[in-house]
C-alpha cells in the first residue's frame, strides 16, 4: 500500500506542476535534474483493529529541489501549493485518500513538505 500512496502523490505532483519537474521515487545515485521532487516514506506503521481490519498510516516527506538552490521564494510558493495539491490524492486503483498533518520547512536549501495518509484495510 505504501507504493500505491507514493504513486498517487507522484501523479498529483505531475498533474499540479507538469512535466517541467522531475519526480523521483527511489534513491538517486548520481545527480538530480532540478527543479525536482523526491518522495520518501518516513516510517509507515500498522495499527490492528477488530478481526482482520487494520489501519495503515503512511507519513511522507516530499522534498523539493528548486532550479536555483537558494531560492526561498520559489520554495515557499511550492510549499503553499502543496497544501492544496496533496490534500486529496487518488492511487492508481482509483481510491481517494486525504492527507493530514501537513506542514513544510526549508532545510539546507531544500523544501521538506510533510504529509500523512491513513486508511483502513480489511
Amino acid at each position: 500500500m505504501v507504493n500505491e500512496i507514493i504513486s498517487g502523490v507522484s501523479m498529483k505532483l505531475n498533474e499540479t506542476f507538469g512535466d517541467g519537474h522531475q519526480i523521483y521515487k527511489n534513491d538517486v545515485r548520481q545527480g538530480l535534474t532540478e527543479p525536482c521532487f523526491f518522495i520518501a516514506a518516513l516510517s509507515p506503521y500498522h495499527t490492528p483493529y477488530l478481526g482482520r481490519r487494520r489501519k495503515i498510516t503512511v507519513p511522507l516527506d516530499v522534498h523539493f529541489f528548486p532550479a536555483d538552490g537558494g531560492d526561498n521564494d520559489e520554495m515557499m510558493r511550492v510549499g503553499d501549493r502543496l497544501f492544496s495539491a496533496l490534500e486529496f490524492i487518488t492511487i492508481p486503483e482509483g481510491d481517494c485518500f486525504r492527507g493530514h498533518k501537513m506542514r513544510y520547512e526549508i532545510q539546507d536549501n531544500v523544501l521538506h513538505f510533510f504529509v500523512t495518509y491513513s486508511m483502513i484495510l480489511n
